[in-house]
């Protein structure tokens, strides 16, 4: 009896086995077990019978359940088969308890930071029928680390599973990312996906660059490369690129400074070539390049939008010799006699293929030394084919392969030598399979020829045939033979997708095999029918048409579909879910070992990946292992599974689960050596096996993925257009808009279904993909369906990311036409309202346009925003003499001048402690400088929790950043948002308050957000653990302590692997002295928060706290953990009683607490503290001395310690100075400050009664346009959930509270500040310069952009302060129109001489992070300013230097670019009119002709003054005339006022031009109160286009001998003639 099996096996999937009778004489019966190694028990068993009526052949499938495989170690199972009584054979088979694959897929390929990332998951068995499996998914940054875990439990209507959107985070790795996924009972297995996060914008045209040969080498004369740029809806883009050369080394960069060029397009193509020149004058010895690569960018500019897209062709090997030769295609053995057909592949230095090179074969048999030579040429694919005519009698074949490329030397040519063996035969017999090369599909007839030879051919009278594919057995036939070639037609089945091995093979009468076998690809399809097409086969649509997509599929099955602008896999493909990736990864199932045939017949089934017994048969030694020998990799293969088994079968039985699980990789990424500390009861010897074996494979691993690396319109008259009321404005610019699931029932007909889609306005093309998952036919991807929206005619807008009021800025829009003829017609633009452009009052602007065929023109025109709202622009182009139109609409972001602020304060509400009834005043003035017509608002927020506030900002919706106001852009930085939420969110975990919150996705949103800011602080994690606030810097002490402190915290809460706290704890422990104390050779902190003698007792303070969180986690997996945290408490004993200062003595008392309470230094440290604070009645207080930020810090650690303590007056006393130092939100001045303080208070809540009486009363009055009275009452029910409501922007408010509880009322003001030309300055002071930079200008104007300029911004600041700097940050505003040169910054950071640490983006922003600050000279910045619209009447923005940790030390100062324009000339036409129209209008001298006007508007004025002017200054923006008050004729609302008051009028700067008001001159002003506000006593006016304005005559004048008529007018004038 012969057997044949899979030489391995899954526990998921059945073992297929084919049985065979060698003396096929008698029926027989044969017994066919799976049996347990272990205990001997039978797991499955079949009988078949081998008889005259199947040919004495059978075919049969067992299987084994995972529960059972569970209950034993051995990594087998045994196949046994019995007959004839007595008789019976066995085999070991390997087993795996591999289930199946998990493709992953995702809504886009690439996102920015803070975007959600969508994801599905098709779990699948190896021959992708669905799975139902819980599945398990880690999220891991570029970096290898997990950032976040999600599980996803199966449901059985499940085939795809959806995932929760994983968010990127703000501040993180940009790079590739994985997303590593495995079934939750086997996460031995996972399996891995990815997608890219940068930060991008998705381009207009896709730049790609290829060359005429993948290699520099390093003699040629030139190197050509093409370069084609083309629309992502198809079109080719017109314009030039400007090219660039460079040397890469290892990371370095070396342009080649000689090479620059420009290359015109001619239909999207453009050709460039670098000559030899180029290099030689910067690398006059070549050879010094070899190892090199050479690398290629190109910027093309389109000459119709101005547009820039750029792209590199990177990593071109610079050789000696281009060329290398491999075999790795060719059957290993020849059989003597037979044609023998040898493949050789030719790769370029790239490994990609080498097609059309030369090549010259040479082939001797055995030792002759007679060489035969030949000449090929390799094909496409880089293979040549060589038929070598084999002699019958030779045992080896020599083959020697050399290339004659004509342009290389002999010594630079490459050559391999190869040894063929012929197949070995007793008899020397053989058989030989042929298959005919046309590769077909699922459901046709494969043909193949099968020729013998054999001295007993006559005996075999037919041929055996299997079919293997994806590991499994598929079919066992058997076919006659017709005499010594026989052709034979097998059907190809769904399951032999996408390739499968075919053996033949017979036995002859004396017991020899004679087998053959070969591989054959199939066309990859779906087993399951899948088909998504748009009804009538369209492809070109335009904007907003309604498509119908027909789906068609298995019934009973669910298509995921997705929907993708093609621009976003211009940035990346890779990541995309295709059909060959899944093909690919179901290759890797292949069990063989080679291409096809053996040494011998056994050792085929062998190298087939197949197990055989057999008594009857001759060479079995051979076989009696399954798998592969030492030195053979499979071409298709499972690495690791086979290395692991065959370096298991070197170790004792109860070792070989230890080395076999070392081949798992495991999911948190572990080193060996970190593994292996995580085993324990494992049995003697199992650590040591463990190790051993993980490093072998490793080892054999990297050695085998390196062999694996080598494979590879009609014209009209102008009098028709278009009516505008047909046009329809396109608005909506998605990057995806579909990422549905869709369920085809067996309802459904013949399972199809109709999906209707409005397409978006993006004039691109979409990728269209569909995932099908069906229960009997398995998963399908189906291949992509391209959609293009396009209009032949159409416009694209061009719009800065924001507009200043009042500023000029221009606006483009490019016109396409690809039609097939010139075109005229007229441009029209309407802007929303408050925007001034260049056309007729209530008229839109209109201009005529012509572009030629298959062109584009472009249309520019400026604006000018009136108001601080946000407005939006609309442009239509109609084609005269047709209907051809498009329209576009784009919202205009508009923000006011000046910059946000905000003032706050904060009370403790205590009504018991005043008697029952507790009076709060609050102020409110208006600041000083306010912008004129913006908005102020004014809020009042009462909440009955300390930290409510804190915990409803923090949380919802993740608003911090909006709340801090505070640069991110470091280690720290970064910590600090995620730690105030990992405080609020344990708190609301401990007090079991979430459901008092109001919002019941609240508690995932802020879980998804810690476990966001865990990913992106792994940003700054070095190697060893250890963090610093950027990379490059050394690691920080400090920094690494609060790291380890937070995720310790957090782990309570989210996913955090061990491996990360106690990685940076043991870090943390090299540092640690001899006394104990820790040592900081890198600080981040300020150092006068730590003070100056005191220093290192603040730092074994904090280090002590973090390793006392990380207690829990590390204990017992840091070796030597509690001998450190000893010695550290030791150290902290000794300096207690050394007169600490005040934050020192804080943070020790809470340190020694937090150890134990009872201890005796923590006693005394306590009592010194409680007698050391400043203390009032109700308030206490520590630090004072260091400033606010050091004060709330010290204070914050007092609370902690009184806490611990159990102080409660004490705790309750600081409490409230805490609370009333908050800003509105809940947050204080800086970083630590708010980190810790936010710990203390929600320390303090948590320790109060869950039940303490919470009913306070409050009543708001105030005196404002009236009166104002609001009440509203806080219980225990409403005391988190409490908005903030607003109130009068002027006048007093009076708070009145009564009742029982405590709470925090907080008042806060928002409004926007002037830029004023010079602030005050404290700690600092700032200079800023901008100059035109000509020689950039000159270079831009030849290469990128001619049309704009570039400036060049310099900020140079001292630090004033008489103490150590810290961390300092550059806060620029950018004017309108311009953004900073990204190199510049580059440089600033990377240089050797390097200014800055980092810096940060933000639209219209730039943040510069320096530590390393000069006190004793100037420490300057520079950056140039590139121009990317055209602005004219630019407002001067504010540059801010500030200490990081204390912001209140800062110095800001505006600047403004040298624009080179005429300040008369800076508006033009329409513009001046609109912005005219707006204006307040000066009548001139009082006239006679305008009483009845004058009269008119006094009455219906509401305030009517006449003034006389004292002083003219000017701002940035405004011109202020201070006046006294002469009549007062209605007061309006400023009730206050009286003769001789002073007051301020505001015009805006641009309506000032020719008023010439001077001091001493007189007025009439008359307007309405909508335009004024309050400031203290003065209420200030703006004069709009609705205020009289009228110059009165001097007294002096009106008393000469003749006095003018306007003397009459003006004592004549006395109000409204009407009363009231």
């Amino acid at each position: 009896v012969l057997v044949i099996a899979p030489a391995a096996t899954s526990s998921y999937d059945d073992l297929a086995v084919a049985i065979l009778m060698v003396d096929q004489k008698k029926i027989t019966e044969v017994h066919v077990l799976l049996v347990n190694p272990h205990t001997g028990a039978t797991l499955d068993e079949k009988k078949v019978k081998l008889q005259w009526d199947n040919k004495f052949i059978a075919f049969t499938k067992l299987q084994v359940t995972p529960k059972e495989v569970e209950k034993w170690k051995e990594d087998f199972v045994r196949l046994m088969v019995k007959w004839d009584g007595g008789q019976h054979m066995e085999i070991d088979i390997p087993l795996t308890s591999r289930r199946g694959l998990v493709f992953a897929q995702t809504d886009q390929p690439i996102y920015t930071p803070n975007n959600d990332v969508n994801i599905r998951l098709f779990p699948v068995t190896r021959q992708l029928n669905p799975i139902l499996s819980s599945l398990v998914v880690d999220i891991m940054n570029p970096d290898g680390v997990v950032v976040d875990r999600i599980e996803k439990n199966a449901f059985e209507v499940e085939k795809v599973m959806e995932l929760r959107p994983f968010h990127v985070p703000a501040i993180t790795s940009l790079g590739d990312w994985k997303i590593v996924s495995w079934m939750k009972d086997k996460p031995q297995f996972n399996y891995t996906s990815g997608f890219k996060v940068e930060e991008y914008v998705l381009p207009t045209f896709d730049v790609s660059i290829t060359s005429e040969q993948p290699y520099l080498h390093v003699y040629d004369k030139a190197f050509t490369i093409h370069i084609k740029a083309m629309h992502i809806y198809g079109k080719p883009v017109m314009g030039r690129a400007y090219v660039r050369y460079g040397v890469k080394h290892q990371s370095k960069r070396t342009l080649l400074s000689t090479s620059s060029a420009l290359a015109r397009f001619e239909q999207g193509e453009a050709m460039h070539t670098l000559r030899q020149k180029h290099i030689l004058e910067q690398y006059p010895d070549p050879k010094l390049l070899l190892g090199q690569s050479l690398y290629v960018e190109a910027s093309v500019i389109s000459s119709d939008a101005g547009e820039i897209e750029n792209s590199i062709l990177d990593d071109i090997p610079i050789v000696a010799s281009p060329y290398s030769i491999k075999s790795k295609w060719t059957v290993p053995f020849f059989k003597p006699g037979v044609p023998y057909i040898y493949k050789v592949l030719v790769l370029n230095p790239d490994g990609s293929p080498a097609s059309g090179v030369p090549i010259k074969v040479s082939f001797s048999f055995d030792s002759s030394g007679n060489w035969i030579t030949q000449k090929r040429k390799t094909m496409d694919n880089g293979i040549a084919m060589q038929t070598i005519n084999t002699a019958r009698n030779s045992k080896k074949l020599n083959i020697k392969v050399q290339t004659e490329d004509e342009r290389l030397e002999q010594s630079q040519q490459a050559e391999a030598s190869f040894t063929i063996a012929s197949y070995s035969s007793p008899s020397g017999s053989f058989i030989h399979l042929n298959a005919h090369r046309e590769v077909k599909s699922p459901g046709e007839h494969i043909v193949f020829d099968v020729f013998i030879k054999s001295a007993a051919k006559d005996h075999v009278l037919h041929f055996n045939y299997l079919m293997i594919s994806n590991g499994k057995i598929h079919n066992f036939l058997q076919e006659g033979r017709k005499g010594d070639t026989t052709s034979v037609s097998l059907l190809l089945t769904p399951e032999l997708v996408p390739q499968f091995r075919l053996v033949a093979f017979f036995i002859l009468p004396s017991g020899e095999l004679v087998a053959d076998s070969i591989i054959i690809d199939v066309k990859d399809s779906c087993h399951a029918k899948l088909s998504l097409d748009v009804a009538g086969g369209k492809r070109l649509f335009s904007p907003r048409d309604n498509v119908n997509f027909d789906l068609s599929g298995e019934s009973d099955s669910w298509v995921a579909v997705g929907v993708v602008d093609k621009a976003a896999y211009v940035l990346d493909k890779k990541n995309k879910l295709t059909a060959n990736k899944v093909y690919k990864a179901m290759e890797a199932s292949d069990l063989g070992c080679s291409v096809g045939s053996g040494k011998t017949g056994p050792l085929v089934f062998r190298d087939a990946g197949l197990a055989i017994m057999a008594k009857e048969i001759s060479g079995m030694d051979d076989v009696k292992d399954p798998g592969c020998p030492n030195g053979h990799t499979r071409r298709k293969r499972e690495l690791v599974l086979e290395i692991a088994i065959e370096k298991a079968s070197t170790y004792p039985a109860e070792l070989r689960k230890c080395c076999r699980d070392a081949a798992i990789e495991s999911p948190l990424r572990l080193s060996c050596e970190e593994r292996t500390k995580h085993i324990h009861d494992e049995g003697e010897g199992c650590q040591e096996t463990f190790l051993e074996c993980c490093k072998h494979v490793e080892e054999e691993l990297l050695i085998a993925m390196e062999e694996e690396d080598e494979d590879l319109g009609r014209s009209q008259g102008e009098d028709f257009m278009i009516q505008e009321s047909q046009v329809v404005i396109r608005s909506h610019f998605p990057e995806s808009f579909m990422w549905e699931i869709i369920k085809l029932s067996r309802s459904a007909e013949n399972g199809k279904s109709r999906i209707t889609k409005k397409m978006p306005d993006s004039i691109t093309t979409w990728d269209i993909q569909a995932v099908e998952v069906s229960q009997s036919k398995g998963l399908c991807v189906g291949p992509s369906l391209e959609l293009t929206v396009f209009k032949q005619f159409f416009l694209k807008v061009h719009t800065p990311y924001a507009l200043k009021q009042y500023e000029q800025v221009e606006l483009r829009v490019v016109i396409y036409n690809y039609m097939n003829q010139d075109v005229k017609g007229e441009i029209q633009v309407k802007c929303g309202d408050g925007i001034c452009t260049d056309a007729e009052q209530n008229e839109p602007l209109k201009s005529r346009f012509a572009v030629e065929k298959n062109s584009a023109t472009s249309f520019s025109f400026m604006v000018v925003p009136l108001s601080s709202s946000d407005s939006s622009v609309s442009v239509l182009a109609r084609v005269f003499g047709s209907d051809v139109h498009d329209a576009v609409e784009k919202d205009l972001r508009v923000m006011p001048e000046g910059n946000y602020e905000e003032m706050s304060r904060s009370w403790s509400v205590q009504p018991r402690r005043h008697g029952g009834q507790q009076v709060i005043v609050v102020d409110n003035e208006t600041p000083q400088n306010v912008v004129p017509g913006t908005e102020m608002s004014a809020f009042l927020s009462a909440q009955g929790n300390l930290v409510a506030e804190t915990i409803q900002n923090t949380l919802k919706g993740s608003k911090i950043s909006n709340l801090l106001r505070l640069p991110r852009g470091c280690g720290e930085q970064n910590m600090m948002y995620t730690s105030i939420t990992v405080m609020v969110a344990r708190y609301l975990n401990r007090s079991d308050q979430w459901n008092k919150m109001g919002d019941p996705q609240l508690k995932k949103r802020s879980f998804d957000f810690i476990t966001s800011g865990f990913a992106s602080q792994l940003t700054y994690r070095k190697p060893d653990y250890s963090y610093a606030a950027w990379l490059h810097r050394a690691s920080s002490t400090w920094l690494t302590a609060f790291v380890a402190k937070v995720f310790s915290q957090a782990r309570q809460l989210v996913f955090i692997p061990v491996s990360e706290i106690c990685g940076s704890v043991r870090w943390l422990m090299r540092k640690q002295d001899k006394d104990g104390s820790f040592l900081e050779s890198k600080p981040v902190v300020h150092l006068n928060m730590m003070g100056q003698v005191t220093g290192k007792v603040v730092l074994t303070s904090f280090v002590f706290i973090a390793l006392l969180e990380a207690r829990e986690s590390c204990i017992n997996e840091v070796e030597g953990f509690t001998v450190v945290v000893e010695k550290a408490h030791g150290y902290l004993t000794s300096q207690a009683m050394n007169g600490l200062e005040d934050f020192p003595l804080a943070i020790t008392a809470y340190a020694l607490s937090l150890w134990k309470v009872s201890d005796g230094a923590a006693k005394v440290t306590m009592h010194t503290l409680k007698t050391s604070g400043l203390q009032t009645e109700e308030l206490i207080h520590w630090g004072s001395n260091k400033g606010k930020a050091a004060a709330v810090e010290s204070t914050a650690y007092g609370l902690l310690a009184a806490i611990q303590h159990e102080e409660g007056e004490i705790a309750e006393k600081a409490t409230n100075w805490l609370s009333q130092s908050a800003t509105f939100g809940g947050y204080f001045q800086s970083t630590q400050d708010t980190v810790m303080a936010l710990q203390a208070l929600t320390g303090f809540e948590s320790c109060q009664s869950r039940m303490k009486k919470m009913d306070l009363s409050f009543k708001i009055r105030a005196e404002e346009n009236g009166v104002f009275d609001k009440e509203f009452q806080i219980t225990n029910d409403n005391a988190f959930v409490q908005k903030p409501f607003k109130v009068p922007v002027h006048g007093q408010l009076t708070v009145t509270a009564s009742g029982t509880g405590q709470g925090i009322l907080t008042f806060v003001k928002k409004y926007r500040e002037k830029v004023v030309i010079k602030k005050d300055c404290k700690g600092f002071s700032l200079e800023i310069t901008t100059n035109l930079d000509n020689q950039v200008k000159q270079r831009r104007r030849q290469s990128i952009n001619p049309e704009f300029n570039v400036y060049r911004f310099i900020g140079c600041f001292r630090y004033l302060r008489n103490q150590e700097p810290g961390m300092v940050v550059m806060d620029i505003s950018l004017p309108t129109g311009f953004e900073a040169k990204k190199k510049d910054l580059d440089d600033m950071k990377n240089l050797v001489d390097n200014y800055i640490v980092q810096y940060e983006i933000r639209p219209g922003r730039v943040f510069l992070y320096l530590d390393k600050v000069n006190k004793d000279e100037k420490n300057c910045v520079g950056f140039r300013l590139n121009q990317v619209f055209e602005s004219n009447l630019v407002l001067p923005v504010t540059a801010t230097v500030f200490e990081y940790y204390e912001p209140d030390f800062r110095c800001s100062k505006s600047y403004h670019p040298k624009m080179e324009v005429n300040p008369d000339a800076s508006c033009h036409g329409n513009i001046c009119n609109c912005l005219q129209r707006h204006c307040v209008e000066l009548k001139g001298m009082a006239d006679e002709d305008r009483n009845a006007d004058r009269n008119g508007n006094a009455c219906r004025a509401e305030y009517v003054f006449i003034i006389g002017v004292t002083k003219v200054t000017k701002t940035a923006s405004y011109i202020n005339i201070n006046a006294a008050l002469k009549t007062v004729l209605k007061k309006g609302m400023d009730q206050a006022i009286n003769v001789g008051a002073r007051r301020s009028f505001v015009i805006p700067m641009h309506c000032g031009k020719n008023l010439n008001v001077s001091p001493g001159d007189i007025y009439l002003v008359m307007g309405m109160h909508n335009a004024h506000w309050r400031n203290s006593d003065r209420t200030q006016y703006v004069l709009t286009s609705d205020t009289w304005f009228e110059k009165f005559p001097l007294e002096s004048v009106c008393r000469l001998p003749s006095p003018p008529a306007s003397c009459q007018v003006s004592e004549n004038f006395k109000g409204c003639s009407l009363k009231g």
